[in-house]
């Protein structure tokens, strides 16, 4: 934790000009600490230029009226800044207020490096006295600018708390510091805290519902104690291999015998380059460099962990990605000190890995009491409505997470309206097209989406097939800010949680990956609704391109979204023609190009070439030679200039 600084005490008989000096001084301490303990971009770097040209100043007899001008526009604008940084955290902060601040930033400097030039005479050697208005004239503008998109943001409210800000400097440095302390403490008490120790996140807790799995359990717990056990988890989506593994990875048996234990999502890695990553991720490792080499040098350190990979069909069905990611998988596999258990869905289980002997069936459906306890626990159905239920649980097919979706509408509606509603809507609905009556999954999706829960508020199935494209989910802070164009947002997700469509995973909401299959295919997002997330991405690396932002800055920022954002481009790639999809490609070459730099994968890889065989623009052409040069392709790299240009 930095030293936390006094704030500092001006002289009793300091002058208006010393008085702004301080004030500067003040505010860029406070921001420079609060810089080197948050992850707020360009503040540390904007405090310390202040603290340059607060230095530079008082080494000048006196601040003339023509440079006074700057220095009390920069003492307003950190009070601007200060209270930005209080009003909001640093993952709230958007691509417009952080363009804002990499100008503020830029502008600083060109202030900086006039007033030095002025105090050691060399306008007189280097600028013509034009050229030295013209200096003066850039600098005030883009102060001026500054403080109007900072006012922007800011918003009405935000600038009336500033009308003292000449008089609370202390106080607002004290805030600031207060911020800092509790951003140190809340670091320090993370790594020293028994939930973290050996673990960069907590693996998802067990569910609160579990029935009917007490021999697949102790299966799974028994192969669990043996020695560098392979594992792999299988059946049809929706059957509860989540839930099982979840189970069993907090069976006291299994946390003694695996304090480290890792579960890693994933149904967002369509490549190995994805699914590295996301370990990665999960490991707490820093995003940049080889990641597969970084990976298995932190598992190796360990004395012995638990590895979770959760719906790991998505990077392996892919026959394209198949080799790849087998081989990684048996990289894994090859070290003694992990135990490696692997959900996926099918029947079959990837090669190169000496799995784990008996092999654990794949899952079947629950048994009829299982499936009536999992509806009633859910429900508490009365003794009328118990007289359906036998019903309602034949259209789930006592798969789990029907006999989930069903139960939750039952437990809004009841028992006797869901069937009747049900029979009435079978072959009138119009949410029915694109489902499959044979499927438990799919009636049970058909019942959810026909309740008046989900009809009522015109946003609830909008939100829906929103998420059914975001493997990451939605964040609340996403969810709060207005921007995704979604009547009454916030009922909307509250309609889908009431109805088990959606769930909460820390403070992102979530829909589970069989779910989104079928939203997707049966109501895929319109256009609009995915126009927020074009423009964040365009705004993100417009500052990576233009600023040359650094990634320790972007990365979290991109990170936390980029399962989305893939996902997004791909479901684009594949239905956009025209100038439409030279805009995808033109944002796929532009995320690929940030990752690879920040990250050394390749997500669009196996991809791109299918894609650009519906391109028929040049310049697009010239960036995909490039592109395959710099991922080891036998291309003519000749030919890559002329057709950019």
């Amino acid at each position: 934790m930095p030293k936390i600084f006094s704030p500092i005490i001006p002289q009793a008989t300091a002058t208006v000009a010393a008085s702004v000096l301080y004030r500067i001084k003040t505010a860029a301490t406070g921001l420079r600490l609060l810089g080197e303990t948050s992850s707020i971009p360009y503040v540390k770097v904007v405090a310390g230029v202040s603290l340059l040209i607060v230095e530079t100043i008082q080494g000048q007899k006196a601040v003339k009226g023509e440079h006074g001008s700057l220095v009390e526009k920069i003492d307003h604008l950190l009070a601007v800044v200060t209270e930005l940084c209080l009003k909001a955290p640093a993952n709230a902060f958007s691509p417009s207020l952080l363009e804002a601040l990499s100008k503020f930033l830029e502008t600083l400097q060109k202030v900086e490096s006039y007033l030095r030039a002025r105090e050691v005479g060399r306008f007189k050697l280097f600028f013509q006295q034009q050229e030295k208005a013209a200096r003066l004239v850039e600098c005030r503008t883009g102060l001026d600018e500054a403080l109007g998109a900072f006012t922007t943001h800011l918003g009405a409210a935000g600038m009336k708390n500033l009308a003292n800000m000449h008089v609370d400097a202390e106080h607002r440095q004290a805030e600031l510091l207060k911020m800092v302390s509790d951003t140190s403490s809340m670091t320090e008490s993370s790594i020293n805290s028994p939930s973290f120790v050996g673990s960069s996140i907590i693996p998802p807790g067990p569910p609160h519902i579990f029935h009917g799995r007490q021999a697949e359990v102790k299966a799974l717990v028994d192969q669990l104690q043996q020695d560098s056990p392979r594992i792999v988890l299988l059946g049809p989506g929706g059957i509860g291999k989540t839930s099982l593994a979840k189970n069993a990875i907090h069976d006291p048996n299994v946390i003694a015998k695996y304090p480290d234990r890792y579960f890693v999502p994933c149904d967002c890695a369509e490549t190995v380059d994805d699914l590295v990553l996301a370990v990665a991720a999960v490991l707490g490792l820093e995003l940049r460099g080889k990641l597969s080499q970084a990976v298995l040098k932190s598992l190796a350190s360990k004395s012995g962990c638990l590895l979770v990979l959760d719906n790991f069909e998505t990077p392996w069905e892919p026959i394209a990605n198949r080799p790849k990611v087998e081989e990684f998988i048996s990289r894994l596999a090859d070290m003694p000190n992990v135990a490696l258990l692997v959900t996926m869905r099918g029947k079959e289980r990837p090669s190169n890995v000496l799995w784990t002997r008996p092999f654990i069936p794949p899952l079947e459906l629950l048994s009829r009491d299982a499936a009536y306890s999992t509806f009633m626990d859910i429900t508490d159905a009365n003794e009328q409505d118990a007289t359906h239920i036998p019903e309602l649980l034949s259209l789930s097919g006592n798969l789990p997470l029907a006999v989930t979706l069903v139960a939750s509408v039952a437990c809004l509606d009841g028992c006797e309206t869901v069937l009747l509603r049900w029979k009435a809507d079978e072959r009138t609905s119009p949410l029915c097209g694109g489902f499959d009556k044979h499927t438990g999954l799919d009636t049970s999706l058909q019942i959810s989406l026909s309740s008046p829960r989900m009809t009522s508020p015109p946003g609830a199935l909008q939100l829906l097939s929103l998420l059914s494209l975001l493997p990451d989910g939605i964040s609340n802070a996403d969810l709060n800010c207005h921007s995704l164009l979604i009547y009454d947002i916030l009922e909307a997700k509250s309609t889908l949680l009431r109805t088990s469509l959606a769930y909460m995973c820390t403070t992102r909401l979530k829909v589970l990956a069989p779910v989104r299959e079928i939203i997707r295919r049966t109501h895929p997002p319109a256009p609009g609704l995915l126009k927020p997330f074009w423009t964040r991405l365009d705004g993100l690396l417009n500052l990576w391109r233009t600023y040359q932002m650094p990634s320790a800055d972007l990365a979290p920022r991109l990170l936390k979204d980029l399962g989305n954002f893939i996902s997004l481009l791909r479901y684009e790639a594949e239905l956009a023609q025209g100038n439409d999809l030279n805009d995808v490609m033109y944002r796929i070459f532009n995320l690929e190009g940030f990752v690879r730099e920040v990250h050394s994968v390749a997500p669009f890889r196996a991809d791109i070439g299918r894609y650009m065989e519906r391109v028929n623009d040049d310049r697009l052409k010239g960036y995909h030679i490039f592109y395959l040069s710099n991922t080891m392709e036998d291309v003519p790299l000749t030919e890559a200039p002329a057709l950019i240009e």
